[in-house]
This record gives structure tokens, C-alpha cells and sequence, in this order.
């Protein structure tokens, strides 16, 4: 039987923590940079929120070059509203509320 060297165990631990720092730093990079698709005609299609209301159900903020879009998803289909991109922070407040309110009646 074998025995293991101490320098051995050091370099394997060296090289484990050293792949956790990449893939940490992969991850955290797309967090930051967000989901981002370009389409074939240049468009951008960019998820700026999400939210899941439970495990069948979710909410999502879309930008599609300047327009937004409220989108629910949910086993039986997909909801489209399109939202105004001019709206301050507490308007959008408001009209995500009512929206949410509205998809739960």
C-alpha cells in the first residue's frame, strides 16, 4: 500500500481551491453582467428581473432594445404585457403591483 505525501494532498488542495475561485468568479461575472442574447438582426434581448412565484410559476422583466415586457410563465402558457420604458421607479412600482394583483385574480 501507498502512501500519500503530504505535499501531494497540499498540491491537490491548492488546485481544488483554485477551480472554486474560478467558477466563483464565472458566476459572479454572468450575476453582474446579466442574461444578455443578441439576436441575428443586432437586437438585444436582456432579463433585467425575475422573480418565481412558486416551482411552476414565474415572473419576468424583458428589454427588447428600448421596450420592456412584463412576462408570466406558467405551465398552461405564457402572459406578454408590454411595459412603458419612461416610467419612474415608483410608477413601475405601482403598475407591477397592479399587474401581479391582476394575473392573481
Amino acid at each position: 500500500m501507498e502512501v500519500i505525501s503530504s505535499e501531494y494532498i497540499t498540491r491537490a488542495l491548492i488546485s481544488f481551491v483554485f477551480v472554486l475561485i474560478v467558477l466563483g468568479a464565472v458566476v459572479w461575472w454572468l450575476k453582474t453582467k446579466g442574461t444578455m442574447l443578441v439576436t441575428s438582426e443586432g437586437h438585444q434581448i436582456q432579463v433585467l428581473s425575475r422573480m418565481h412565484i412558486d416551482n411552476r410559476h414565474k415572473l419576468l422583466i424583458v428589454q427588447v432594445g428600448d421596450a420592456r415586457f412584463l412576462i408570466g410563465t406558467s405551465p398552461t402558457g405564457i402572459a406578454i404585457n408590454s411595459l412603458e420604458s419612461s416610467i419612474s421607479n415608483s410608477d413601475f412600482d405601482d403598475l407591477y403591483k397592479s399587474q401581479l394583483e391582476n394575473q392573481i385574480k
